[in-house]
C-alpha cells in the first residue's frame, strides 16, 4: 500500500499530507509543553511525564508518516505559512530524513528512561530543547534556523546540569555564544547582499555580490565548525557531553553536534558549489583531517571510560566533515544514523556498568555490545561505518587508507586501555537491547541503500590484525606514558581563555584561507 492509497479515504494528496506534518512536527513538543504548563497551574495537576510520553509518540508517528510520504517524492519541496516570498519557509528534502530520523532515535529510546527527569521543570526544559531540535529539521530560513538552533541550546544548557555539573552547563553556554554571535554576523551580512532568509537564495546566487556572500559563508562555516566540536575547537565536547545522564547525552551525542553539520550542508557548502567555492571544501577537508587525528590521539589519552565515550563523538564528526568535503553527502547521512545508534548503545550501557578508576566490571553481555560498539566508533572492520569510510578512499586511495587505519587503531585503544573485569550474565536493559536492535536496523539499513561492499580478504585482515595489535599493546603504552594522560587538559585546552581564542582561531584561519 503506497502512501496516495493510505490516505484516499479523505482525499488527501501526498504533497500537502507532507505540508501538514513538516509544518506541525515542531508544534507538537512546544504544545505539550503549554499543555503540562497549564494543567501544572490551572488544575494544580503534575501531568508532566505522560504528556511528554504522549509528544514522543506523536512526533514518531510523525517521523513515520514523513517517511512513507518521502517515498513517492522525488525532489525538495519549500512550504511557506503564507503566500509570499517573505513568509516563514519550511524546507523538505530528502537529505533531512536523516537528521530526522537521528533525532527520533534517542527520542524513542527516552521513552524508557523518562523517569531519569525528576522534577516538573526538567520535563518542561526537556520539551524545550525538543522543540529546538525539531524545527532545526524542518526549517527552511536562515534566521529560523539561527532562532530554533538558540531554542534547543537553552535547554541543552540547562540539561546538561541535571546531575549538578554547573560548570559543563557554563562551559557551554559561553561556547555557544561564541559561534552564535558569529552566525548572527553572518545572517546580517547575508542579508547585507541582497539574499533573502530563505534557502532557496542558492537558485539565483550567481547574482549576488560573491565578495559579500563569501564573507557570510566564512562566518557561518567558522559558526558550524564550532557548534560542530571540530578541532581545536572541541574542547567543550567531553565535559559537557559526560556531566549529563544517558538520555540526554544520548541526545547530544546523538543530533544535537550534528546539527553543525546540518547547518554546513545547506549555509555553507551548497552556497559554495553554487558559487564555485572551491576552497570552502578544502577547508572542511583539513580541519576534518586534522580532527580525527587530534581526537583520536586525545581520546587514547583519556584516562575517564565516559569522557572516552563521549570524546569519540568529535572522531565522528571528523569523519563527517571529511565525506561532506569530498561531497558524500548520502554516505555522510547514512554515519550519521549508525552513529546515533551506536552512541546511544554506548551511553545507555554505561549506566549498567561499574567504573573504577581505570578499571571496568560488566556483564558479558555487555562486553559483547561494547566490542560491536567500538568497532563501530573506530570504523573498522566488520562494521558498517568501516565500510562507508572505503568512499573516501577514491579521493587519495593510500593516504586515506592509512589515515583512517592509524586514527581508527587509536580509537580502539582508548577504550581497550581500560581493565575490563566480566561480573557474568546479569540482565541487560531494554533500552541497551532496543538500542543494539536499531543499530543493526540501520546497519541493514545502509548495506541496502547503498549496495556497499564487503571489504576485500587485505583489508579485512588488515583492519582485524591492527585492531588485535592495539588491543594488546593499548595498556602498556598507556601505563608506560602516564605524563600523556589527559593530554588535551595539559597542553590544549588549559583554561576557558585558551580556548576562547582558539575559538575565533577557527574565523581568523578560515578567513585567510579562504580570502588569500
Amino acid at each position: 500500500m503506497n502512501f496516495n492509497t493510505l490516505f484516499s479515504a479523505v482525499q488527501l494528496d501526498t504533497l500537502e499530507v507532507l505540508k501538514i506534518l513538516w509544518i506541525t512536527f515542531p508544534v507538537i513538543p512546544l504544545t505539550a509543553l503549554m499543555t503540562a504548563l497549564a494543567v501544572k497551574y490551572l488544575f494544580k495537576q503534575d501531568w508532566a511525564a505522560g504528556i511528554t510520553r504522549a509528544s514522543h509518540i506523536l512526533q514518531l508517528l510523525w517521523a513515520l508518516l514523513i517517511t512513507l510520504a518521502a517515498s513517492s517524492l522525488e525532489r525538495e519541496y519549500v512550504f511557506r505559512l503564507m503566500d509570499h516570498e517573505i513568509s516563514i519557509a519550511f524546507l523538505f528534502s530528502r537529505e533531512k530524513l536523516f537528521f530526522l530520523w537521528a533525532l527520533m532515535i534517542p527520542l524513542f529510546l527516552s521513552l524508557f528512561r523518562l523517569k531519569t527527569l525528576k522534577t516538573f521543570s526538567m520535563h518542561m526544559v526537556f520539551l524545550f530543547y525538543l522543540g529546538g531540535c525539531s524545527g532545526l529539521v524542518t526549517t527552511g530560513d536562515v534566521f529560523n534556523f539561527f532562532v530554533f538552533y538558540e531554542l534547543m541550546i537553552m535547554g541543552a544548557y540547562v540539561l546538561i546540569s541535571i546531575k549538578d555539573e554547573y560548570s559543563a552547563s557554563v562551559k557551554y553556554m559561553i561556547f555557544g555564544a561564541a559561534s552564535s554571535a558569529m552566525f548572527l554576523a553572518g545572517i546580517a551580512v547575508l542579508y547585507a547582499s541582497g539574499a533573502y532568509f530563505d534557502f532557496t537564495y542558492v537558485e539565483n546566487i550567481q547574482q549576488l555580490p560573491q565578495y559579500t556572500l563569501t564573507v557570510a559563508l566564512i562566518l557561518f562555516t567558522a559558526a558550524f565548525l564550532i557548534k560542530g566540536g571540530f578541532f581545536p575547537v572541541s574542547g567543550w565536547v567531553a565535559p559537557c557531553h559526560s556531566a549529563a545522564n544517558a538520555l540526554v547525552a544520548s541526545f547530544h551525542a546523538s543530533y544535537t553536534i550534528f546539527t553543525g553539520s546540518l547547518g554546513l550542508y545547506y549555509l555553507v557548502l551548497l552556497p559554495a558549489d553554487a558559487m564555485g567555492a572551491e576552497q570552502f571544501f578544502s577547508l572542511l577537508r583539513i580541519i576534518s583531517v586534522l580532527t580525527l587525528c587530534a581526537s583520536s590521539v586525545i581520546l587514547f589519552w583519556e584516562h575517564s571510560f565516559i569522557r572516552s565515550i563521549a570524546a569519540s563523538t568529535v572522531f565522528t564528526m571528523g569523519m563527517i566533515g571529511l565525506l561532506m568535503s569530498c561531497r558524500l553527502y548520502t554516505e555522510a547521512g547514512f554515519y550519521i544514523l549508525l552513529h546515533a545508534a551506536y552512541k546511544s548503545l554506548l551511553f545507555y550501557m554505561y549506566d549498567e556498568i561499574e567504573e573504577r578508576g581505570e578499571e571496568i566490571s560488566l556483564s558479558i553481555p555487555h562486553m559483547v555490545f561494547l566490542a560491536v560498539s567500538i568497532l563501530f566508533a573506530a570504523g573498522l572492520f566488520p562494521s558498517v561505518t568501516g565500510a562507508l569510510k572505503e568512499a573516501v578512499h577514491a579521493f587519495a586511495p593510500l593516504r586515506y587508507k592509512l589515515l583512517l587505519l592509524i586514527t581508527g587503531m587509536l580509537v580502539i585503544g582508548g577504550f581497550a586501555k581500560f581493565r575490563y573485569r566480566p561480573a557474568g550474565f546479569r540482565g541487560v536493559s531494554l533500552s541497551t537491547l532496543l538500542s543494539l536492535g536499531i543499530l543493526t536496523a540501520c546497519s541493514l539499513l545502509t548495506l541496502s541503500q547503498l549496495n556497499l561492499q564487503i571489504p576485500v580478504a587485505f583489508d579485512a585482515l588488515t583492519d582485524l590484525a591492527a585492531a588485535v595489535f592495539v588491543i594488546a599493546v593499548s595498556r602498556k603504552v598507556f601505563t608506560r606514558f602516564k605524563a600523556l594522560h589527559g593530554i588535551d587538559r595539559l597542553t590544549i585546552y588549559r583554561n576557558i581563555n585558551q580556548e576562547l581564542l582558539l575559538a575565533f582561531s577557527i574565523l581568523m584561519f578560515s578567513l585567510l584561507f579562504i580570502l588569500s
